[in-house]
């Protein structure tokens, strides 16, 4: 065989390689019920780049899959429980052995957890960590540290995505137009003061995405139950409800969640591919592309994308979103629940 030959055999397996698209984003004709046929929007850049922040641990920027996609963004965690002292551009999560000033306990959270939620809105393709939303722009807000979150924190930290003043820190100039949050509160009711700050941020025509919580099929927490966000819960590949996800009528919307392997003759991993670090033997954290996302945490983020998608494209303003899921995506008839789906919101009216 030629080296012409070879060249153009090699070229045409990375080719294909370069365009595989995981299982959760392909077509739901096939076996793979539960993706969010969103296959045409992983692959293409829209237009204009929207901001989409992300309310969590933090995001750490360097990630080679997350080049070029964070825009900025700040540390919202309080003083009295930031080991850092004070409130800071410094939008990096903290390490893992990082120690909660209040307690003295090191950090028990997921440190990447920012990282891996901003990789499934934005991932660049590194690692073959595709984003569903490839011109999405992550602003980092970082709203829990080493020590339990408070309302406090996460109030200020919607504030601040949206452009509302919040003394003591200067104002977010970028603010988002998507809000994802990744993070349940034990609570399966809106408290008040969490209630109004919302409505403050979607009365800016701004959108808030929130996972269900794990909750085993339980009730689904706040703030994903709160009026006007967009709950997110999970399902697996073939539409069943994960094993982890609320099944409650408060849910807008479910989405691929990843969970335990699928029956083998599926011939898929039911796991989502996002960006994280693994520690070697010295303790160094090496950057990575791993099938390992299990939650609601990256349902949210899947959905947060798409509705971007939605929004760039001027087929809803914000504020129409849930009316355009609820009349566009059916609840199935036999789960009584909707399963995302990106070509349903594109090409009906």
């Amino acid at each position: 065989m030629s080296k012409i030959i070879l060249f153009l055999l090699l070229l045409s397996s990375l080719k294909a390689s370069a365009e595989e698209i995981p299982w959760y984003y392909d077509n739901p004709e096939t076996a793979q019920k539960a993706s969010i046929n969103a296959k045409n929007l992983v692959i293409k850049v829209s237009k204009t780049p929207i901001i989409i922040a992300v309310i969590d641990s933090g995001v750490n920027s360097d990630h080679p899959s997350l080049k070029g996609k964070v825009v900025g963004g700040y540390d919202m965690v309080s003083s009295e429980i930031n080991p850092r002292g004070t409130r800071s551009p410094n939008y990096f999560p903290d390490t893992q052995h990082t120690k909660c000033p209040a307690t003295n306990e090191e950090n028990a959270a997921n440190i990447n957890h920012g990282t891996e939620v901003a990789s499934v809105i934005a991932g660049n393709g590194v690692f073959d960590v595709k984003g569903v939303n490839a011109s999405a722009r992550i602003l980092s807000v970082r709203s829990v540290g080493p020590c339990e979150a408070n309302y406090k924190d996460l109030i200020d930290s919607l504030w601040w995505s949206a452009g509302i003043h919040v003394e003591g820190v200067p104002d977010n100039l970028t603010p988002a137009k998507i809000i994802n949050i990744s993070m349940a509160g034990g609570k399966t009711h809106c408290s008040n003061d969490l209630q109004e700050a919302i409505d403050q941020v979607i009365a800016k025509g701004i959108l808030i995405v929130s996972s269900a919580g794990n909750t085993f099929g339980k009730a689904a927490q706040e703030p994903s139950i709160c009026k006007g966000v967009i709950g997110v819960g999970s399902v697996n590949p073939d539409k069943s409800l994960a094993f982890y996800s609320p099944k409650d009528p408060r849910i807008l919307i479910y989405a691929p969640g990843g969970g335990k392997n699928m029956p083998l003759s599926n011939n898929i991993v039911n796991r989502i591919r996002i960006a994280t670090y693994d520690e070697d033997i010295f303790g160094n954290l090496e950057p990575v592309g791993e099938d390992k996302g299990m939650g609601t945490s990256y349902s949210s983020p899947m959905v947060a994308g798409i509705l971007a998608d939605i929004i760039q494209y001027n087929l809803a303003l914000p504020h129409e979103i849930i009316e355009k899921i609820s009349n566009n995506i059916s609840l199935d008839p036999e789960l009584n629940y909707r399963i995302m789906n990106y070509e349903k919101l594109v090409h009906q009216p």
